[in-house]
């Protein structure tokens, strides 16, 4: 890494901050102990855990730990998340992050506005340990490294510096634009689907732009909605394999169905080896009838129908007056969002065999099928703080 080319970028690149309004620091926690940062996910089994600590101006900051490597990503007010990639750009071996965050700001009106961040990285190399400072740029559409001190003297004044050129510095790693890209925009930004979809894979790719899912989304979807195929098979894709935004096979299925349907091949293939949508299990709620007529003599008809919530669910192997009582193979708490889950999958041998037993609520009526032999698995999703009768309440049961 040349950091003497680099430095001389910095300085030559653009003038310090114009905004009118001096900079000036806040500085933020990044411990990981228990009271200082909220632990946002954790897999005990890889030890890979992301934290979530309190920066300044409404940012975040996501404090990633795996394998001894440390890294972490921006989150901006608006929630949308940028990865630094300090490991990947600075120092790819066991590494640290330094206790603080130092956020440079300016301030108006009793408001603060963070531009820059400055975050110590502590990469192993072959000599030992290097403690950089990495300086970053803010904002809500963008947040990137663009710049990597080395130890030297006057180490943070020289980081301070990096910053206040910051917001006009291209992001580190970023490649150059390739030819045409100018004209992709304007025809994008015209209305152009095809434009905008390969803008989209663009940032999907990073190909002369940094990185950017979000964008990428955006840019697809405006494809899309015009009816672009091409768009709509990129947009399942994205959410077929959970490729910057959170998974989701219904939505995945929704856009692979919509360029399938105009002919395109390869959507139809992404369709079908996605699978058929997942079936509900039980249906819930159910109404049942009460005659009241036999029960009141003098009344001659009266019958209500009353809504009656799904109160749990079972599954047999044989049918459920005879049949063996199956135990869910995992569970999955969701605790930020107050749910969990338990799933079952039925071996090649037993399908076919399964039934599934749902028993309601109030009336404790019971509704049983066997499961068509092709249903490899289901999972029952329920809330950890609202009850029924005693029970978790049931959110949705899904079988695929």
């Amino acid at each position: 890494m040349n950091y003497k080319n680099l430095l001389c970028a910095w300085f030559a690149l653009a003038p310090a901050l114009t905004s009118g309004a001096p900079a000036d620091s806040v500085y933020t926690t990044l411990s990981l102990a228990p009271d200082e940062c909220e632990l946002e996910r954790m897999d005990r089994e890889s030890g890979y855990s992301v934290n979530r600590c309190r920066g300044a101006g409404g940012y975040n900051l996501l404090v990633e730990y795996s394998d001894d490597r440390m890294d972490a990503t921006v989150e901006a007010p608006n929630g949308r998340q940028f990865p630094l990639r300090l490991g990947e750009l600075v120092g790819n071996g066991f590494s640290t992050l330094g206790d603080k965050a130092e956020w440079r700001i300016t301030k108006q009106g009793g408001q603060i506005t963070p531009f820059a961040l400055i975050v110590r990285f502590s990469p192993e190399e072959e000599h030992g340990i290097v403690q950089y400072l990495t300086v970053s740029k803010l904002g809500p559409d963008a947040a990137c490294l663009t710049a990597v001190i080395p130890p030297q003297r006057k180490h943070n004044q020289k980081a301070r510096e990096a910053a206040a050129l910051a917001p006009n510095s291209p992001c580190y790693g970023a490649p150059p634009p390739p030819p045409g890209l100018a004209r992709i925009r304007r025809e994008a930004e015209a209305g152009s689907p095809s434009a905008q979809r390969e803008l989209g894979l663009r940032y999907q790719k990073g190909q002369g732009v940094t990185q950017d899912y979000q964008a990428a989304l955006t840019w697809y979807r405006q494809a899309a909605k015009q009816g672009y195929d091409v768009a709509q098979n990129d947009l399942g894709y994205l959410f077929g394999n959970g490729v910057g935004v959170p998974k989701d096979l219904a939505k995945a299925r929704h856009w692979y169905g919509k360029a399938a349907a105009q002919g395109n091949a390869v959507a139809a293939q992404n369709l079908k080896a996605i699978g058929a949508a997942p079936e509900a299990a039980c249906p819930d709620p159910i109404r049942t009838r009460q005659g009241l007529a036999s029960a009141h003599p003098g009344w001659d008809e009266a019958v209500d129908q009353m809504p009656n919530s799904l109160l749990f669910v079972n599954f047999f192997e044989g049918a459920p007056s005879n049949g063996r009582l199956l135990g869910f193979d995992r569970s999955a708490e969701r605790a930020r969002l107050n749910e969990y889950s338990e799933e079952w999958e039925f071996p090649p041998r037993m399908r076919g065999r399964v039934w599934v037993s749902c028993v309601y609520a109030d009336t404790g009526v019971s509704l049983i099928r066997r499961l068509p032999p092709a249903m490899g698995g289901c999972r029952i999703t329920y809330s950890s703080r609202l009850e029924s009768a005693g029970y978790p309440t049931v959110l949705e049961t899904q079988c695929q």
